[in-house]
């Protein structure tokens, strides 16, 4: 399990990733980015799977096109390519991958998600197109567990706070969410560190936002939370652009909420 959550408008891109990769039982093999850079223009890789996919995607894919609109038309010829290419290293391919970028053509930017490996799930490997403004979160979390991280549920990307305040209780939420690992056994697969990674038409940003105590070699455990106290840490939605009749709704969405968290 990884964290790969996409808050998408028009001119601006923030992907909220976390560090932790592990075995098949859920202990701990090593830490690194799962979402990179493309150098030449302001585009982004994450990938799911191997530890160093997420490197070697960013760099294959970025040779391969001069911007995301050319990556977009031949990136379901590319990726077979890929993975013959780097099979000794990848072992079982890519399971997973987020791709956007700006486009100058369009003026916008663009997001497309490929699920499944290129040579062995043909089927479902093509390449979904999300347009217009996008709120996703991966690994999904329950509603009970959105109202302890945020004191709120989100109807929309307007809702949605801050993208730094919004990475960290996205990230502490799924962190504090089992899921079945592929041994079979429930536990923690978010850990590490926390990733923000911003695109706008003016380049690529990253920054680290949490820290986690996992240790390589060890199952990662969420420490305990008092959520009220996490919750009182927030700085809130986000309002820049709203109207006066949406900030209005925005609150009384948000007071609904809260008593429905007390």
């Amino acid at each position: 399990m990884s964290a790969l959550n996409v808050l998408k408008r028009r001119d601006v891109i923030h992907v909220v990733s976390d560090g932790g990769y592990y075995d098949d039982d859920g202990r701990v093999l090593s830490f690194g980015c799962k979402v990179y850079p493309i150098a030449h223009f302001p585009g982004f890789v994450g990938a799911l799977g191997r530890v160093l996919a997420g490197p070697l995607l960013a760099a294959a894919l970025g040779q391969a096109a001069s911007d995301i609109d050319a990556l977009f038309d031949k990136i379901e010829l590319l990726l077979p390519e890929f993975e013959d290419r780097f099979e000794d290293v990848l072992e079982d391919g890519v399971s997973g991958m987020m791709v956007g970028g700006w486009s100058a053509a369009r003026n916008e930017m663009r997001l497309g998600y490929i699920k499944g490996r290129a040579k062995s799930e043909p089927d479902i490997h093509t390449l979904k197109i999300f347009a217009g403004d996008q709120a996703i979160a991966w690994p999904v979390i329950s509603e009970a567990r959105q109202l302890d991280a945020f004191g709120r549920l989100f109807y929309s990307i307007d809702d949605v706070p801050a993208p730094e305040d919004y990475a960290k209780r996205q990230l502490m939420a799924q962190r504090h969410t089992e899921f079945e690992l592929p041994s079979g056994r429930k536990g923690c697969g978010i850990g590490g560190f926390g990733q923000l990674t911003t695109i706008t038409r003016d380049g690529v940003g990253t920054k680290i936002v949490a820290r986690y105590p996992d240790r390589v070699g060890e199952y990662m455990t969420p420490e305990p939370i008092d959520w009220a106290a996490f919750r009182a840490e927030g700085t809130g939605a986000s309002t820049a652009g709203l109207s006066r009749l949406q900030r209005d709704m925005l609150a009384r969405k948000q007071r609904k909420a809260e008593r429905r968290a007390s």
